[in-house]
């Protein structure tokens, strides 16, 4: 096959374009290539930054869990203690409300005993009365 001096040099011209083109192209991608490769180091830098603040976030809430758990410590116990006095005060007024029952019954007790002998006692009352209305008048 031969080939013409024309279109040879149509070829060429043809291949020095197509040439120019992708001279063009790969420098758009080298400009992109470097513009990729800043936003992925802003990227890197913002996931490095969050990391950190993760980490920060992190260290505050053991911090944060930490220092709520003492006085929710302190409160359980305290609600214990309250609950222990509590209950002892509540046996303490069971035993006083018994012991005033039983000193009531012990009243009642007394008094039943006590009323046939006052009876007695006002009976014979009435009657040294009686005898003493009955006895004579002595006259000095």
């Amino acid at each position: 096959m031969i080939v013409s001096h024309d279109t040879h040099s149509n070829g060429v011209a043809e291949l020095a374009r197509e040439n120019v083109i992708l001279e063009r192209e790969k420098a758009e991608l080298e400009k992109e290539k470097v513009v990729l490769k800043q936003e992925k180091d802003v990227l890197e830098k913002e996931n490095s930054l969050l990391g950190r603040q993760a980490a920060d976030l992190a260290r505050e809430k053991d911090r944060l869990t930490h220092a709520f758990r003492k006085p929710e410590q302190l409160a359980e116990k305290a609600r214990t203690v309250a609950e222990n006095r509590a209950e002892v005060h509540v046996e303490m007024l069971r035993y006083s409300l018994r012991r005033t029952e039983d000193n009531g019954k012990e009243v009642v007790g007394l008094l039943v005993e006590a009323q046939p002998r006052a009876e007695t006692a006002e009976l014979t009352a009435k009657q040294k009365v009686q005898q003493i209305r009955k006895e004579p008048k002595s006259k000095t």
